[in-house]
């Protein structure tokens, strides 16, 4: 329904009648802005479009040392548990490179995990520092899912798991098993040469650990080591750029 105005034609002095909406029309009508500012904010909670749940970094955005290495790297699979691994005859089934990996990578998860600890307590630049500490927690991280592994296989009567993996993946952790280079290699005088050579010696680790993955990807079968594998290169590969980038403000 309209209603009909009369209006004065400025230009020819006539009357016209202009149609206007009733009262019903014109509450739907007002309502058209309204409503569509609705739709927009829901769209925008709901997430349309799949942009929503995607924080986007400005450019120009400075990142710490920290959070570059974390944002690149790849996130670690849960540490294995016996009740919550896949279910099927083929799940679990590991082979000798299988074991080799985790049995070499968690030795030397300890070893690093170790140098990364020195680094914390004693590099003299606030900025290596900071790297040790994140390359510490990472390594804490990777070492509750590695140990798992080496635990339950070592358990499970499935393979055959060297002796030196005792409960709770305890395994010789010395320089002649992993082929790790002792603390000795380190200036003796803390200062800017002390920093130097840890760092030299975090991207030595780091590429030590990917080849040892690379040998998993290539020659594994089991889906939590690979996994695992995958994750390690992954991480070190962001860890390395980390520690590039440190040594070149040094």
């Amino acid at each position: 329904m309209t209603q009909r105005s009369v209006a004065s034609d400025a230009a020819s002095g006539r009357q016209v009648q202009r149609a206007t909406p009733s009262g019903d029309t014109a509450r739907v009508m007002g309502r058209g802005p309204r409503l569509g500012a609705t739709v927009v904010a829901l769209c925008w909670v709901a997430g349309c479009g799949g942009g929503a749940d995607r924080a986007a970094v400005p450019p120009g955005t400075t990142l710490s040392v920290a959070a570059e290495s974390r944002a690149a790297s790849t996130a670690l699979p849960p540490p294995a548990q016996g009740s919550g691994t896949p279910s099927g005859p083929a799940a679990d089934t590991h082979g000798p490179a299988d074991v080799a990996f985790v049995t070499a990578l968690l030795a030397r998860e300890r070893d690093v995990l170790a140098l990364a600890e020195r680094g914390v307590a004693e590099a003299t630049d606030g900025r290596v520092r900071e790297l040790a500490g994140t390359v510490a927690d990472d390594l804490r991280t990777e070492t509750a899912t590695t140990g798992a592994l080496v635990d339950r296989w070592a358990t499970d009567g499935a393979g055959s798991v060297p002796d030196t993996i005792g409960s709770g993946g305890a395994v010789s952790t010395g320089t002649a098993t992993t082929g790790v280079p002792g603390s000795g290699t380190l200036p003796a005088r803390r200062g800017r040469a002390w920093d130097t050579a840890f760092l030299s010696r975090l991207i030595l680790e780091a590429r030590a650990a990917v080849a040892l993955a690379g040998v998993e990807q290539a020659e594994g079968r089991n889906t939590e080591a690979l996994a695992l594998a995958d994750a390690v290169v992954a991480g070190r590969t962001a860890q390395i750029a980390a520690v590039q980038a440190v040594l070149r403000r040094l």
